[in-house]
């Protein structure tokens, strides 16, 4: 047993002092006098720690090497981390593929938002609003057309004025819907 201060132990796992502290509170073994034991430290690190969170860090060479004593756990080989030739895939490549995943996700995410605030798309509320307020627009002209045109319908006897009437006012009616849906805003 090598009894070690908790500010060498970082120095060996090249961690802070305060991550060796956040371990001891994780449940890492310790000695009544605060100091802990090197081989029971890092034994507990090696199976407690998720390490491949350092995936792709380049790292310096720790300054004392890991105990031969600290075994990894034995390796089942009906497991989903196995190639078929009998080669041990790395056990942590199922969780790297998973926050590759979530980043893609959250990529995409701050991407669709970005495009968003920059007005080139819009949320589907939004348009489903501008299509009910110009439906409402185009509904409510349409049906007062009647009511303005037949005073001036009645009193006219020929067709060609009727149509000439009908068309003037469906113009005018156009061009009053266009300006009231640029008035309307969809951002």
């Amino acid at each position: 047993m090598e009894a070690i201060t908790k500010a060498e132990l970082a120095r060996r796992l090249e961690v802070s002092r305060p991550r060796v502290t956040q371990l001891c509170h994780a449940g890492m073994p310790t000695l009544p006098d605060g100091r802990v034991d090197s081989q029971a430290a890092l034994s507990w690190v090696a199976s407690h720690v998720d390490r491949s969170r350092d995936a792709g860090r380049v790292r310096k060479p720790a300054l004392v090497p890991a105990p031969a004593s600290v075994r990894l756990p034995s390796v089942d080989t009906t497991s989903p981390t196995m190639q078929p030739g009998g080669n041990v895939l790395d056990p942590a490549r199922p969780l790297l593929i998973a926050r590759a995943r979530k980043a893609v996700v959250e990529t995409k995410r701050i991407e669709r938002l970005e495009k968003v605030a920059a007005g080139e798309v819009f949320e589907g509320e939004k348009v489903r609003e501008f299509i009910r307020e110009v439906s409402y627009l185009v509904r409510d002209h349409v049906l007062a057309q009647a009511g303005r045109l037949s005073g001036a319908v009645a009193a006219t006897k020929s067709t060609e004025e009727i149509y000439r009437l009908i068309s003037q006012d469906s113009h005018t009616m156009l061009i009053k819907l266009s300006k009231a849906i640029e008035s309307l805003s969809i951002a």
